[in-house]
């Protein structure tokens, strides 16, 4: 038997991508009219908490499980300089990033805080370049 929910999701069917619906507006998932109701706080804490998963994944499959979760236990500042750059950068820019993966595996902090630094994405990131550069020299949040 049908319920209320599966009648809503077979009447819009389901989008994970934005589309524009008949009456023209920006919409995603089943139906959601993101453009006059953008999103509840609920489903953006939720989506940053998927997206911070993902992005621990790709540093585990970089860095190896091992390494991470010493360096999330030992080194917190760093482990989030790391996650950050992961997230925001994605698996695809974040590996591209070869010297300064070298300089990490090495524990060579400076080293991989001047290879974040010498990039294209630190000069766009303005403030959040400076901290996550910081992070990774020193290891720990500024004051």
């Amino acid at each position: 038997m049908m319920n209320h929910r599966e009648n809503i999701k077979l009447g819009e069917g389901k989008s994970l991508t934005l589309y524009k619906c008949t009456g023209d507006k920006w919409t995603i998932g089943f139906g959601w009219n993101i453009e006059d109701n953008g999103i509840p706080e609920e489903i953006a804490e939720r989506l940053l908490d998927i997206a911070i998963e993902l992005a621990e994944k790709d540093l585990f499959h970089i860095f190896g499980w091992i390494f991470i979760s010493d360096l999330k236990e030992n080194q917190y500042g760093r482990y989030c300089a790391l996650l950050d750059m992961a997230y925001n950068l994605g698996y695809g820019r974040f590996k591209g990033f070869k010297k300064m993966i070298a300089a990490v595996k090495a524990h060579d902090w400076e080293e991989a805080a001047e290879q974040a630094k010498d990039s294209r994405w630190y000069k766009q990131v303005g403030e959040r370049g400076e901290r996550n550069v910081y992070l990774l020299r020193t290891g720990r949040f500024p004051a």
